[in-house]
């Protein structure tokens, strides 16, 4: 910019009506308005203008701005905008688009967990560094600087305070000597808390930026139905999901894993069932589609060459997936409501089926399904689970969730309802003994269900959105949520990982003692732990890691300054983390 700022202006004396006027009609674009720009490069809001009129008495001007999409043209006198004017030197614009990334279109983060900010940049005038902040207002007073000389396009770890807190993150790109002014800025964020039981602790978290409905875990990898598409992390650390890669498809709301195909099957509300090759989760790419009757609402993966999908209206449908390219119908069945939901144990299929309640259907000849039995409570059924003798039939109204005898499919009855706090649209049995129900606006609740007779709720987590499915991985429960994505959960309840490892790392509550941070636990077998040190701000200050076996304890010189801390210790899979002050 000019070092001199052409003004004050004011509606009376149009010195900057008559720069924009000069600016434009020489047809270089006018930097009209830079909003709090100041001493210490603080830009709030910036205007680019590149057309004007006037109506009447009124100055428009016609500006590009990312403030607010339907906002083109603006009076000259807006918001004060008329005391700056600044012409670009030499004229014309800058080739470069510089944008945060994540977070993006949405924004919740919870206390004291971990989160990649991703920026990124293009044209042929990209920024030679740039600077990161948090800011909590538009005053210079309320920016805090939490990296600067980063690369053009990147990422950078951050970890929430642990405090709740509503903030902006913001960029400022330089080049060479020169600052860009840019206009627009994150969504603000939430940082909150969250409440739950002691067996389940929050350990990670994503905030995706569709409604994420349904997930599937393979080998360290998530593959999730986003409403959106298809989204990919990769949770080899489980504090910290990593998006993979991503695949936009309309409406899709439930997904199955074709393990010998690499392939994913994704069921839309748009009446379609997708596949999708994931050999490459980084580049997902779409291999074929069906298009069917009604919407799509589960599907779920048959002997290996099959997928069932639950088609509303229309019933259930086999799908004939030897070929993924081209998924064609092989036979299906009209049950006399609206299919929502399935599961499959052996060759029988059992379909939550809207005002009708459970259908059980015999898969064992494919061509020729047949309904063997049936139960039909009062109520809207959209889901259901089935474990041995018992089946739990999910759903709204009156219906909750009802434990169902299946030992004689022909005759299933009913044995006990559970009456949720919240709405039941998801449940599976994850032990013999500990059912996991995605409870809508309640979050997850887990029921002891030793004795169906007498269930008992034993530990629960309240998600801030809409809790839906869940995949397990031992100890950990990856949680989707229709409002806040997607939610890693560690749980201490005995039982819940059908194969919970026997030589589980067992890890004290690390703490810093004279300088030294002291760590103890047991290890039954040899095991490598990471240990990490983070400020308030997040950023990384001490790290460091090592190899126990058996009893053992930890005395690390840390030789930290005063102050408050973060300690995580990562452990294989089992995570753990404590807040720590150092007085000196």
């Amino acid at each position: 910019f000019q070092s001199n700022m052409y003004g004050p202006g004011y509606p009376g004396n149009n010195v900057v009506w008559n720069i924009i006027i000069r600016e434009i009609d020489a047809g270089r674009p006018l930097n009209w308005s830079v909003l709090y720009y100041g001493p210490n490069n603080d830009i709030n809001h910036s205007l680019t203008g590149v057309g004007y009129k006037l109506v009447g008495t009124t100055h428009y001007v016609y500006v590009n701005t990312t403030w607010y999409e339907n906002e083109e043209w603006w009076t000259e006198w807006t918001s004060g905008s008329y005391d700056y004017g600044y012409p670009l030197i030499p004229g014309g614009s800058i080739d470069c688009d510089l944008r945060l990334r994540y977070p993006d279109t949405k924004a919740l983060m919870f206390r004291g967990l971990k989160y990649m900010l991703k920026w990124e940049s293009s044209g042929s005038q990209p920024p030679t560094s740039v600077d990161l902040y948090r800011h909590t207002g538009y005053n210079n007073n309320y920016w805090t600087e939490l990296a600067s000389g980063l690369p053009s396009s990147g990422s950078w770890l951050y970890t929430a305070p642990n405090d709740s807190l509503s903030a902006r993150f913001a960029l400022k790109g330089y080049y060479g000597g020169n600052l860009y002014a840019a206009d627009g800025e994150s969504l603000a964020y939430h940082v909150r808390t969250y409440e739950h039981s002691n067996e389940l602790v929050l350990v990670g978290h994503y905030d995706t930026d569709g409604s994420l409905k349904d997930l599937v875990f393979v080998n360290d990898t998530l593959f999730t139905a986003d409403m959106d598409g298809l989204v990919n992390f990769d949770v080899t650390d489980s504090s910290l999901p990593v998006l993979l890669g991503s695949l936009p498809l309309p409406d899709v709301v439930a997904l199955d894993y074709q393990g010998a195909k690499k392939t994913v099957y994704l069921a839309s509300e748009a009446d379609t069932v997708f596949s999708v090759d994931v050999t490459d989760p980084q580049n997902p790419s779409r291999k074929g589609a069906w298009s069917a009757p009604d919407h799509c609402y589960d599907a779920k993966i048959y002997k290996g060459d099959y997928l069932i999908v639950a088609c509303r209206s229309k019933g259930v449908y086999v799908l004939d997936v030897k070929d993924p390219s081209n998924p064609t119908t092989y036979s299906s069945f009209d049950t006399p409501g609206t299919a929502y939901g399935l599961d499959i144990q052996g060759d029988l299929l059992f379909t939550a089926d809207g005002t009708k309640g459970l259908r059980i259907i015999d898969l064992s000849d494919l061509q020729n399904l047949k309904e063997i039995g049936s139960y039909d409570p009062t109520g809207i059924a959209k889901a259901v689970c089935v474990r041995g003798t018992l089946a739990f039939l999910l759903g709204g109204g009156t219906l909750a969730i009802r434990i169902i005898d299946i030992s004689d499919p022909q005759n299933p009855h009913e044995i006990q309802m559970i009456d949720t706090p919240g709405t039941p649209t998801w449940a599976k049995m994850v032990s013999v003994t500990h059912l996991m129900v995605g409870d809508g606006e309640s979050g997850l609740r887990v029921y002891d269900v030793s004795d169906p007779t007498n269930p008992q709720e034993v530990g629960y987590l309240n998600s801030h959105g809409h809790a839906a499915s869940m995949a397990f991985d031992g100890d950990l429960i990856y949680l989707a949520d229709g409002g806040d994505g997607l939610y890693v959960i560690h749980s201490d309840l005995i039982g819940v990982g059908e194969e919970r490892p026997e030589r589980m790392v067992k890890i004290s509550i690390p703490t810093i003692v004279s300088g030294d941070l002291i760590l103890t636990g047991l290890a039954p077998v040899k095991t490598q732990l990471k240990l990490s040190v983070r400020d308030v701000l997040g950023r990384l200050v001490r790290s460091f890691s090592f190899e126990v076996g058996g009893s053992f304890r930890v005395n690390y010189p840390a030789n930290l300054t005063s102050g408050v801390y973060f300690v995580q210790v990562l452990a294989g899979k089992r995570l753990v983390r404590a807040k720590t002050i150092v007085v000196r």
